[in-house]
């Protein structure tokens, strides 16, 4: 058999670009079709040996209907609907064979994962026989069975664990009282973990597979009788009648069940490493006059200096923190109301520690302060021939390292999680770089000032809440968000068109390896306009197709 062309109908969707990459890398020719695209879905259609619809699922009878009488009679007609029924009606009376497809994974799923395809056929020819091949010679596995029998299984499958996780959202996120305190258990932690990964994905798309599923709505029924069951039993306090209503399930899945504390036991040690903040609908309200700041200390530091500029107003002690997961943990433990952290230096560029911890905690930035650094050598040694050895942070050394080689070559650079830590105890022969506050602050004389090799050398500042706060004469106009993409060549270019096209301007674009695949990377964009803007708003959602997480960290 030569090599089919593959048509993809919707091939510029996240599900069309997954398998129009997965095709180019079997040396396969693909044609895609989209809303945007100069081929239209007829054209498509005639040119293709095999040809793919991955439209949303109310537009999947149509697209059937318009190109059915352009497909060539030895060509393949298939469609990655999560319902099989729906579209095989439609393809009833095709010249050509018809198979239909689901795969059991996700666009941000990779090839060595263990992935499945379901295959219901319907009229077959070689063209079925390729694909099943291709997709097994790649690791695929591939499902027989029928459209209805599909579809009876997606009802509990897909439609009836998403209601379960809406409805558990509606219900959990009006308790404040319940979610801001500290008593999640792991099994709390997972659930509210699964609950979070339904909600990111497309309303539009769930609400297809609840609506247009025939098996569901009996489904739902049977999920509201034993509520109402359940609740009949708590309001007459019958113990045993809870106990009746599950007993037979519990002997029933004895094994399973003692095979589920094994396997869970292991993702709840992930879990426990976890720290998961779930949202309240009524955010947090804090008066700044009122609030508890947290820095980078201790006293002394730039960071300390920054959040008595920020918070110049607030009577209450600041709280300084050892380390940047400490500033974060403070916030999650309700600690602190406001972090002050260390972002960005016109120098030595990103502090990566705060770009991690913004991922790993569920935290927003509410703005951002820039102050000038100018560091100054502090000794209690009358003469810099007498230093041997300079203390400081990795960037403060940075900072000044054309000076430190200048006029200290030979002493030797130690570096310091905090300067000023070392200042508590200082040593005969020692210098260290540090603030003039932290000279005041430490009675420690300023040997030389302005060591800095650059003037100009600022340090930018984020303030980091739970919850997304206003405070008055913080800059905050422009947005910071993550963006994981689907790895594939041409990524960043297609990222960069999108904001290109709305004229949205760059000020920062960082990437950060992944901790989940060796050479993947993340990325951090900062965008020179506010989340609420239209041209904004319209940007985010064109980079869905290509990013399988979108998060807006805050405003900057």
């Amino acid at each position: 058999m030569k090599k089919p062309t593959i048509g993809i109908i919707g091939g510029t969707g996240k599900m069309g670009q997954w398998f129009a990459s997965f095709f180019q890398t079997q040396n396969l020719p693909v044609l895609i079709a989209g809303r945007n695209t100069k081929l239209t879905s007829k054209e498509l259609a005639k040119k293709s040996d095999i040809v793919i619809i991955s439209v949303p699922i109310s537009e999947t009878q149509k697209v059937i209907k318009d190109i059915l009488p352009h497909i060539d009679k030895h060509s393949l007609l298939t469609d990655l609907t999560s319902f099989k029924v729906m579209p095989a009606e439609a393809m009833k009376g095709a010249k050509c064979a018809t198979l239909g497809m689901h795969p059991l994974f996700g666009p941000s799923a990779q090839i060595n994962q263990g992935l499945k395809i379901v295959f219901c056929k319907q009229n077959d020819n070689d063209y079925v026989l390729f694909l099943k091949n291709l997709f097994t010679k790649a690791g695929i596995e591939i499902f027989n069975m029928t459209a209805e029998e599909h579809d009876y299984q997606m009802a509990y499958i897909q439609a009836f664990t998403h209601a379960i996780n809406l409805l558990y959202s509606k219900i959990i996120f009006e308790q404040k009282n319940v979610l801001k305190n500290k008593l999640h258990t792991p099994i709390f932690a997972l659930q509210s973990l699964i609950m979070g990964r339904v909600l990111h994905q497309d309303l539009k798309l769930m609400s297809d597979i609840q609506f247009y599923n025939p098996y569901f709505e009996p489904v739902l029924k049977a999920l509201l009788t034993q509520g109402k069951n359940l609740l009949n039993i708590l309001e007459n306090e019958d113990e045993k009648g809870f106990i009746d209503m599950f007993s037979e399930e519990k002997e029933f899945a004895n094994d399973f069940s003692n095979f589920s504390v094994l396997q869970t036991d292991k993702i709840l040690k992930l879990v426990n490493e976890i720290t998961v903040i779930i949202p309240t609908k009524a955010p947090l309200v804090i008066t700044p006059s009122k609030a508890k700041i947290t820095y980078l200390g201790p006293e002394g530091t730039f960071s300390h200096q920054a959040a008595s500029l920020v918070f110049s107003k607030v009577t209450q002690k600041k709280i300084p923190a050892e380390t940047f997961f400490d500033l974060f943990k403070e916030i999650l433990d309700n600690e602190a109301d406001f972090a002050v952290v260390p972002a960005e230096n016109s120098i030595e560029g990103t502090v990566r520690e705060t770009l991690d911890y913004l991922i790993e905690f569920s935290l927003s930035v509410i703005g951002s302060v820039t102050i000038p650094v100018h560091q100054q050598l502090l000794s209690n040694q009358k003469d810099l021939k007498d230093i041997h050895t300079v203390i400081s942070h990795p960037q403060a050394l940075a900072q000044c390292k054309q000076w430190l080689n200048t006029n200290l070559p030979n002493a030797k650079r130690v570096s310091a999680v905090s300067t000023t830590s070392a200042l508590n105890f200082p040593q005969k022969g020692y210098a260290y770089i540090a603030s003039d506050i932290a000279a005041k602050q430490y009675k420690i004389k300023i040997l030389t000032k302005n060591i800095e090799d650059n003037p100009a050398n600022t340090t930018r500042f984020y303030i980091v809440a739970k919850n997304l706060i206003k405070i008055p004469g913080i800059s905050n106009k422009k947005t910071l968000l993550f963006l994981t993409v689907y790895n594939r060549v041409g990524i960043l270019r297609d990222l960069l068109n999108v904001f290109a096209n709305h004229n949205l301007n760059l000020t920062k674009l960082e990437s950060r390896p992944s901790s989940e695949k060796l050479w993947d990377y993340h990325f951090f964009v900062e965008v020179e306009k506010e989340s609420k803007d239209p041209s904004f708003t319209k940007a985010i959602k064109e980079l869905e197709v290509y990013c399988p997480v979108i998060r807006i960290l805050g405003q900057t």
